[in-house]
């Protein structure tokens, strides 16, 4: 088994796509990422061994009981709850996630033979901080971020996650920007780090591999700070529910306060019906009453040209092992053709506007509970 990966950055990013037209749409700068919330309740079944694979450890902090009450949904089974709970955390809503595979002469090997088949497409990242990319347009924050790997939970440290790639700063500033009292302010910058310090460190164990040596990718949408100011035109941010087969749009709710349990008037807690606007549903009625109810597989595109040098579609298997050994090797293509694809224009300015103190992070501590941890 190989070792832990170093925290090196990486210069060739793969994909693996279990379809080609997939892999193709690389080709058109585009690179498809997926709804936290999916990623949470909704398996897609793909022949990916970690396609499916979500951090426990997100999960946990997300739903601990520390996190919001919300006693009027006790009557719903426990995931429901869970799913009741994360439709209304804003921390959700707009969010998206993809991941890579970062190429290691010591590990791509036993990585690639790992693999039944599929199709590939690569990328290699732009960096202007070392190991880490963040960018910004007028839709969204995009951040990119080797994934790392620790023995326990214990291990992990957001502040040394925060520090190695603080995209979480700008989303903060948007959240925090006027409006919200201090003690609450504190609340939401400790809830932050927990989540996603445990985003970009996997707990090794039963299932999971170094061999991975994943590089995770989130899309964060552009939203108005509580305080009013806008640092764009953000359109909405929804969720979309299906239920026995009908679709509806949640957005989560603004009383969603750290200090605070999720309360009324319940009534403002709704479902809209995708084919009927106008129409609205009671979410913990419909929640209740649904036999088959998931969040829908949603997804979003990035564009490459945002956050990498160059990129492209490689073909199957055999391909993409030629295509590493070239690489590594230092046989790197230079022309742009049909499927390599080089940067054009300025890079967009980052925006990193100041990284917050230490002492305003929180410490992660092991609970008493196995594999879980808190602020």
């Amino acid at each position: 088994m190989p070792g832990i990966p170093t925290l090196e950055t990486p210069s060739l990013l793969i994909r693996r796509f279990d379809r080609k037209e997939h892999a193709e749409m690389v080709n058109e700068g585009k690179l498809g990422c997926r709804s936290l919330l999916s990623c949470l309740f909704t398996k897609t079944n793909g022949s990916y061994q970690y396609v499916d694979y979500f951090e426990e450890t997100f999960a946990r902090e997300l739903f601990s009981s520390r996190s919001y009450l919300i006693p009027q949904a006790d009557f719903l089974t426990g995931p429901r709850r869970q799913l009741l709970h994360a439709l209304c955390d804003p921390i959700l809503a707009g969010t998206y996630m993809t991941f890579a595979h970062t190429v290691d002469p010591d590990i791509t090997p036993s990585w690639l033979d790992s693999q039944d088949g599929g199709y590939y497409a690569f990328l290699t990242p732009h960096y202007q901080y070392g190991q880490y990319f963040i960018g910004d347009t007028d839709e969204y924050i995009v951040s990119g971020q080797a994934m790392r790997y620790v023995r326990k939970a214990e291990d992990i440290d957001p502040r040394t996650t925060l520090s190695s790639n603080p995209w979480i700063v700008p989303a903060l500033d948007r959240e925090l920007a006027g409006g919200i009292p201090e003690f609450e302010k504190n609340l939401l910058i400790q809830r932050y780090a927990c989540l996603f310090a445990a985003l970009f460190n996997r707990v090794l164990g039963e299932g999971t591999s170094p061999m991975e040596n994943e590089f995770r990718i989130l899309r964060w949408d552009s939203r108005t700070s509580q305080g009013g100011d806008k640092y764009s035109s953000p359109k909405p941010l929804f969720h979309k529910l299906e239920v026995d087969g009908k679709y509806y749009l949640v957005r989560s709710s603004p009383l969603h306060l750290p200090s605070l349990p999720l309360c009324g008037p319940w009534s403002t807690l709704t479902a809209v019906p995708q084919d009927d606007p106008n129409c609205s549903v009671n979410l913990l009625e419909l929640l209740n009453a649904g036999h088959d109810v998931h969040p829908y597989l949603a997804f979003e595109d990035i564009d490459l040209n945002l956050i990498a040098e160059n990129w492209g579609c490689i073909g199957g298997l055999n391909t993409c092992r030629t295509f590493i050994n070239s690489w590594l090797k230092g046989n790197r293509r230079r022309k742009e053709s049909s499927a390599f694809h080089w940067h054009h224009g300025p890079w967009p300015q980052t925006i990193i506007r100041r990284i917050r103190r230490y002492n305003e992070i929180s410490h992660v501590i092991p609970s008493e509970e196995k594999g879980y941890f808190k602020s």
